[in-house]
């Protein structure tokens, strides 16, 4: 026979299965149950909210209710800089995933991301995406140092402000990455640079590695140690003749390759 048991006696790992199988509709209902089921609802309406919702809400709530609402949020992706504002002071403890990017098509809209400038560098992250963004070096050193937990960066034509070595040296620090792109233009020497420094310690723990942009031809080595343990690869090859090489240098690897040419 069947047992039945009361909701509020399932572990609260459950109760939050249960909530995230509900829609918004029903989600604006139970929030008004009891305190559990506001905190339940809470969590789900709030996991991925607008950045522009956001800072709406801070013309109408005090700071105390603007904390309580983002501990709850889980991704945040903010487009333009006007919004950050919103956020000064609040701690984003439930914050997985990040993307920040700007509108290029507006004057002086670049986010500039610098250490300290941005609470959203806490433990739990685990994916960033930057995007058409000014970033410093010492922003690295905040994401190295608060954020260990990161596994999948995404770098897209962004205006970086330290040296390719810098750069390599970052991403080789963390232990836990295992997605990375980077469509900054990648030129030779800044893959070069990366295959080096990272070839024997970032290499066997990388899984997916995505070149949208890059230029010019790899050294073969740096590759074939890069690829070791990766599952996918995407590159966009300009030339007839770099796709040729890349598939050579890459034969015998058991991964999926995505190979465009932008021509």
């Amino acid at each position: 026979m069947d047992r039945i048991f009361p909701f509020s006696s399932l572990p609260p790992e459950l109760q939050l299965d249960v909530f995230e199988c509900m829609d918004r509709a029903t989600l604006h209902s139970t929030v008004q149950v009891n305190q559990r089921w506001h905190n339940l609802s809470a969590c789900m309406l709030w996991s991925y909210p607008s950045a522009r919702r956001v800072a709406a809400l801070t013309l109408i709530q005090p700071l105390e209710r603007r904390q309580y609402y983002a501990s709850k949020i889980r991704v945040l992706r903010i487009r333009e800089p006007k919004h950050c504002s919103a956020f000064n002071g609040l701690v984003f403890s439930s914050l997985r995933d990040l993307g920040l990017s700007s509108d290029i098509r507006e004057p002086g809209s670049r986010f500039s991301i610098q250490a300290g400038s941005y609470s959203y560098f806490q433990a739990k992250l685990q994916a960033i995406s930057v995007e058409h963004c000014i970033m410093h070096q010492n922003a690295l050193s905040q994401i190295k140092s608060h954020c260990a937990s990161i596994t999948k960066i995404e770098l897209c034509h962004a205006v970086r402000q330290f040296d390719d070595d810098v750069f390599a040296e970052f991403i080789q620090s963390l232990p836990c990455l295992r997605d990375f792109t980077l469509g900054n233009e990648s030129t030779t020497t800044t893959i070069d640079s990366l295959f080096k420094i990272t070839a024997d310690t970032l290499a066997p723990r990388i899984e997916r590695l995505c070149l949208p942009c890059l230029t010019g031809s790899v050294e073969p080595e740096g590759f074939r140690k890069f690829m070791a343990s990766c599952k996918s690869l995407n590159i966009s090859a300009s030339t007839t003749q770099k796709r040729a090489d890349i598939k050579d240098y890459c034969l015998g690897n058991y991964w999926r390759m995505f190979c465009t040419s932008t021509l």
